[in-house]
């Protein structure tokens, strides 16, 4: 963090006014370090896997636990009942997974301790190799030098201390840890001329420099970017060491290692870079140091330095910015809001690296649920997405300054889906479940999935650049940002959490081509369902509070590539049309409702009512479907003029969104209405009675979907070919101005969060809701007669019996959608059945007591789910290459 210390005498002392734009968001800096951050622990997470295995293979870590508890049990299973073995093999095996579970959080984190603890004690050793000069024989220098530093950093100076050292290169530099700074100045600045009245002296330019390291709060970041890189340094060396000792494994896991290298020390580089150029603008805000500082930087420039040209490698190795690119940034801030694709791609390329690596130790762990994955799916793409908005709001906001084109978001989709292939293609070895071997399996089914994620990333993008649109052009507030990131990281795990699985179990599918289609549309009707329901919801609500936050202002003060509000309508337009289209479906279906009676069997008429009322009311969702799209064409035929295609589909997806969930409650009342009206007297028993509840759920979980998925397409097709209508007829476009009242938004954005929060529980509930495995339930006919069967011991080897437990366990969770309870019943009959025909005495005493129950005609869930897995543990270590394998 060092500064030139000479200057040239006849470079060009004007700078420009430096105006404080590039701070209004958070800086690039900031989201480097994230990047970085986010990328040493995705490349560290899938290296833990191998690193543990490799250290265990060369005899450097301890043996797996559960290789204990499978002699244990091989020694007394002559001695205890079926429950006393099962009970003790369990608890073993626990015990070892969360020892493994311990082990492989303590690798994955080891280049973040490691970089935490060099950053603490690198500032005192820097400390004793300066070996700063004492005050008392100094004063002179330290007063001068303390002076300029206050001037540089007023009343935020808070602990830093000010230090002059030896050195004769001329250069200041600033460090520090845990909030407490130095700023330490060469004696030979301090030596140079006096500053004058005109032009302050050359050290003054260089302390507000390395001040202004310190005002950024970018002291910290440097160090902790410097200490993690080692700290993964010193990892991947060890990893390297054990790569030596098992040969094998050199290219399947040194390969990507290396590359994880390159790429870290590249998103090193870049965050010590970028923290210049901050500093440069920030010392900049007073005209004569920043004259001073180009004065600076052009004697580090190319004229200077013809003879030693910039090489492709110095971006690579570089701590500090070309000079030229520095002085473009003096001179135009604005420059620095510029997004950046490289990192994106990053971004990118860390969050597939590590929800790949996370849903493989869930998966190896035997924690895969639905509940993991929701976890695994919201901690990989909350940072994701928090990195996309800030990059995507600086660079509207940097179009709006310079008038310079708005962000592409074709071309930052590309780099988003890059990067997540490109983490997908450093998974150590191609594992099956992974789009690199997919790839080289069926190469065209791996292009076409990776074309579905160009698209799915590309809507996510066009969403956060929007939103940043609308904001931008009325207010430059903060937590709109933060808003926006909660909703882009919803919008980022619908994708994640239906690309990723589908690409993992489509390589064991018999169709893959089939499943591709099939399994993203079941991911995004059942897992994805709530993630689609929450970021439709507040995305709805965000122009919403946009139109809130309006505020009347002059004319001249609204942006000059987009005046202010050209996004927005009133809010009442949506909300009005969801509640008529809501009124017209209850009276269709009250008017309709006696032809449906008489014409479709119903819940008095039928044996199977909840699908009998399923296909009476079809009709009620294509008459709501036929009142939307009338709805959206008069909203297509008000909203005319500039941006109008934004801003029907803004206002299509808040009117579809509210439609969604509002027409289940419309046809009940119709229903209800058709069914109490003719009725005398009219009772509130009557009224009160609603769908069956299988009926009623199905229901609301699918409308939103269908509703968001279809609707908001064709919707917005009719609402654009209106506002076309409109325009060819050359009638006056309607604009919209800032609200004279507020309550018709404020009722808007109430009844959507409402919504949101309700709807988002009820699919929380539901997708979380299981059967009580812990309760007895009635076998079905076909498992009593599977477990009736003779049962032969020694009929087949300890492997095929465990064979045959992986073919039901990937049976299980090839599927994402629970099977049918009859099925996954009979699937655990069966297998029960194979184990105790095993020759292997663990296997056939695990699986004697749930047989035993079986016969009984009785089956109790947790019971043989618990015995399952252990049969799977004992497997891995009994007959390797089967069962849950090891670590």
């Amino acid at each position: 963090m060092t500064t030139p210390p000479s200057s040239a005498e006849g470079a060009d002392r004007s700078v420009p006014a430096v105006h404080d734009d590039a701070f209004l968001l958070p800086s690039a800096t900031g989201v480097r370090f994230l990047v970085l951050i986010t990328a040493t622990a995705g490349m560290s997470l899938p290296l833990a896997l191998p690193l543990v295995s490799l250290g265990r293979a060369a005899g450097v870590l301890p043996p797996h636990g559960r290789e204990e508890c499978v002699a244990e049990a091989q020694a007394r299973v002559s001695e205890q009942t079926s429950e006393e073995l099962l009970d003790t093999f369990t608890s073993c095996a626990a015990a070892a997974t969360r020892a493994d579970t311990a082990l492989l959080v303590l690798v994955m984190l080891a280049p973040l301790l490691l970089g935490v603890l060099l950053y603490t004690i690198y500032p005192h050793v820097l400390l004793r190799r300066l070996a700063p000069l004492p005050r008392e024989s100094h004063a002179a220098l330290y007063d001068r030098a303390d002076t300029e530093l206050r001037t540089a950093m007023g009343t935020s100076r808070g602990r830093t201390r000010l230090l002059i050292t030896p050195g004769t290169a001329g250069g200041a530099r600033a460090f520090g840890a845990w909030t407490r700074y130095w700023v330490a100045v060469d004696r030979s600045l301090l030596a140079t001329e006096a500053p004058t009245r005109t032009r302050p002296a050359r050290a003054a330019a260089v302390i507000h420099h390395e001040a202004a390291h310190v005002r950024n709060r970018d002291i910290d970041i440097t160090y902790l970017t410097i200490s993690i890189w080692w700290g993964f340094c010193i990892v991947a060396t060890a990893a390297l060491v054990l790569l030596t000792l098992v040969p094998q494994t050199a290219l399947r896991v040194g390969l990507p290692l290396l590359i994880s290298l390159a790429l870290l020390r590249y998103a090193r580089s870049r965050v010590l870079q970028v923290r210049e150029y901050y500093a440069d603008v920030r010392a900049a805000e007073r005209p004569e140091i920043g004259a001073e500082l180009l004065g600076l930087l052009h004697v580090m420039g190319p004229a200077a330095h013809a003879h030693s040209p910039r090489r492709w490698w110095h971006a690579l190795l570089s701590r500090h910015p070309p000079p030229d690119e520095r002085k473009a940034v003096i001179e135009k801030p604005a420059r620095l809001l510029s997004g950046e694709l490289v990192d994106v791609a990053y971004a990118g390329c860390a969050a597939s690296m590590a929800y790949f690596g996370l849903e493989h130790l869930a998966f190896r762990l035997n924690s895969h649920t639905q509940a993991a994955e929701s976890l695994i799916t919201i901690t990989v793409s909350l940072p994701l997405a928090v990195i996309l908005v800030t990059v995507l709001w600086r660079s509207v906001l940097g179009s709006r300054i310079t008038d310079a084109p708005r962000p592409r978001t074709w071309a930052i989709a590309l780099s988003l889906t890059g990067g997540l292939l490109l983490g997908q293609l450093l998974q150590p070895g191609f594992p099956p479940t992974s789009w690199g071997y997919e790839l080289l399996l069926a190469p065209g089914a791996g292009l076409f999935q990776g074309v579905l994620l160009l698209g799915g990333c590309a809507l996510v993008i066009r969403w956060i650049s929007g939103s940043a649109a609308i904001w931008l052009s009325i207010s430059q507030r903060r937590w709109p940002m933060w808003f926006a990131a909660a909703v882009g990281g919803l919008l980022l795990g619908l994708v994640l959490v239906t690309w990723f699985p589908t690409v993992a179990m489509a390589s064991l599918a018999p169709n893959r081509w089939e499943y591709i289609l099939t399994g993203m549309i079941g991911q995004v009707i059942t897992t994805g369902r709530i993630w689609l329901v929450a970021a439709a919801g507040l995305g709805s609500a965000l122009p919403l509070l946009a139109w809130l936050a309006w505020r009347r202002a002059p004319e001249d003060s609204g942006p000059r590539s987009m005046p202010a509000g050209r996004r927005l309508c009133p809010t009442w337009l949506p909300l009005a049309a969801a509640i008529l289209t809501g009124l017209c479906t209850s009276t269709a279906t009250a008017v309709l409702m006696p032809w449906l009676r008489s014409s479709v069997k119903t819940a008095e008429s039928g044996p199977d009512p909840d699908t009998g009322l399923l296909l009476g009311l079809l009709p009620m969702f294509l008459i709501a479907f036929l009142l939307g799209a009338v709805c959206a064409a008069i909203l297509g035929w008000l909203l005319g003029g500039q941006c109008v295609s934004a801003r029907v589909l803004y206002v299509t997806a808040i009117f579809a969104f509210l439609q969604a969930f509002l027409t289940v409650p419309a046809l009940h009342t119709g229903i209800a209405a058709a069914r109490c009206i003719p009725r005398a007297p009219v009772s509130l028993d009557c009224w009160s009675g609603g769908f069956p509840g299988s009926a009623e759920a199905l229901l609301g979980s699918v409308a939103g979907c269908i509703m968001l998925a279809i609707l908001v397409p064709l919707v917005w097709g009719s609402g654009l070919l209106a506002s076309t209508i409109r325009r060819i007829s050359g009638r006056a476009p309607w604009e919209a101005r800032p609200p004279l009242r507020r309550w018709p938004g404020v009722l808007a954005a109430t009844v959507t969060l409402v919504i949101t929060a309700t709807a988002t529980a009820y699919e929380a509930l539901a997708m979380f809701e299981s059967h009580d495995e812990s309760a007895v339930t009635k076998a079905g006919p076909a498992s009593v007669e599977v477990a009736d069967e003779p049962v032969r011991p020694g009929d087949l080897t300890g492997r095929d019996s465990c064979r045959a437990l992986d073919a039901h366990t990937a049976a299980m969770t090839g599927v994402r959608s629970l099977p049918p309870m009859d099925g996954v019943e009979l699937s655990s009959a069966r297998t029960l059945h194979t184990l105790a025909e095993s020759d292997d005495p663990v296997l056939v005493k695990l699986s004697t007591s749930p047989l035993e129950e079986l016969r009984s005609g009785t089956f109790r869930w947790r019971r043989a789910g618990s015995v399952l897995q252990a049969a799977g543990h004992y497997c891995a270590v009994a007959h390797p290459g089967t069962g849950i394998p090891v670590l």
